[in-house]
């Protein structure tokens, strides 16, 4: 009889551990290394304003307003091969661009804690 309710005491101890496990993480906490998944890419990549030697990138901000890497260049150009800024808003204007020419540009998320999105994009113009 002592083996048996040493071994129910057992189980019951074990199965108590992994209630308090099961019930002590959370979804929401950025603690618990999910902060990438929540670190979604712009959506919505657009160009409002082209002109011959300019143009306004936008796009949407589905994280509330964080900070963003916007990379730009000539047609087909490889990520890491463009002109690269932050800003801190959902449009940069650039310029010096030449006139009848082909641009792509990129944007991701910047969450902070050197946790990027993915880069959405290419989103090609032509300047006028």
């Amino acid at each position: 009889m002592k083996i048996y309710l040493l071994k129910q005491n057992i189980i019951l101890r074990i199965l108590f551990i992994f209630l308090l496990i099961g019930c002590s993480s959370s979804e929401n906490n950025d603690d618990n290394g999910l902060q990438e998944e929540s670190c979604t890419e712009p959506n919505g990549l657009h160009i409002p304003v082209i002109s011959n030697t300019s143009a306004t990138l936008a796009w949407g901000d589905t994280n509330n307003s964080r900070l963003f890497n916007v990379e730009y260049g000539l047609r087909g150009f490889v990520v890491g091969n463009g002109t690269r800024t932050s800003v801190n808003t959902i449009s940069l204007e650039i310029t010096n661009l030449t006139s009848k020419t082909e641009y792509d540009f990129y944007v991701r998320t910047n969450c902070g804690g050197n946790v990027f999105s993915n880069w959405s994009g290419p989103q090609s113009f032509v300047t006028d």
